[in-house]
């Protein structure tokens, strides 16, 4: 996860999307999504689906542009937290916050596995080149 001031301070939960595991728990409360791509926007999908007070999406890049529902709403990236308040690069901010959930991406690392079979992705690149169709591996 990425280091912002005041975050191993927050009262709330705090976490990365690897460990996401349903909506249920953030019912009734105002999440802040850390992240700008697939995995922020679905988490923050099934959150709002699933009840949460309201979704902020916190990225470093513009939004996507996608028209959200009323209770999901994009801001720049975060600076700082300040208890329960966060506080975001262009001097706005959003109080109330009950949990933080980081959506900042994943490194695929397998020491485990024979060379030839590890996973060869450039930073950004979701699919390896070397599966045909997102599936069968081609060697």
């Amino acid at each position: 996860m990425i280091n912002i001031d005041g975050v191993n301070q927050f009262p709330g939960r705090v976490l990365h999307s690897h460990e996401f595991r349903g909506a249920d728990e953030f019912v009734g409360l105002n999440l802040l999504i850390i992240g700008g791509s697939i995995s922020a926007e679905d988490i923050a999908s099934e959150c709002y689906k699933f009840g949460a007070q309201s979704v902020i999406i916190s990225s470093r890049q513009e939004p996507i542009g996608y028209t959200w529902p009323a209770k999901i709403k994009t801001a720049p990236i975060l600076v700082r937290m300040e208890g329960r308040q966060a506080h975001f690069k262009d001097g706005s901010s959003v109080d109330n916050i009950g949990a933080i959930i980081f959506c900042t991406g994943y490194r695929h690392y397998y020491p485990f596995m024979a060379k030839r079979f590890r996973l060869h992705c450039d930073v950004g690149e979701i699919i390896p080149p070397s599966l045909y169709k997102s599936i069968s591996w081609i060697d």
